[in-house]
């Protein structure tokens, strides 16, 4: 279960830095833009900037990926976090004690 919850996370993560990058250099997301006559328009921050059809469905593919994955990587880390304890303390025992070391020959 630890390495699925560290996987699904380390991939949210990637997820989400790529979105960042990728939504940075190409002007703004899809899921902040919109389309008009046929044109293609990304947002960011109320500017909007025109694009393609193909790069105006990957960035809001990208986007509802990312959004969609984000719930379950959380939840997986809740259940993991739930699922895991700290072990009871215990005293060690893989050495003999002194008074057994005092009545050996």
């Amino acid at each position: 279960m630890w390495r699925a919850t560290k996987i699904v996370c380390c991939l949210w993560l990637a997820i989400f830095i790529s979105f960042f990058v990728v939504s940075l250099s190409i002007g703004g997301d899809a899921l902040n833009g919109y389309v008009a006559n046929g044109h293609y328009f990304l947002g960011n921050r109320h500017r909007f900037t025109e694009v393609g059809p193909t790069v105006f469905a990957y960035s809001r593919w990208h986007a509802m990926i990312m959004m969609w994955s984000l719930p379950v990587a959380a939840l997986l880390a809740v259940a993991f976090s739930a699922m895991v304890k700290a072990p009871p303390s215990t005293p060690r025992r893989d050495l003999p004690s002194d008074d057994l070391r005092r009545n050996l020959p």
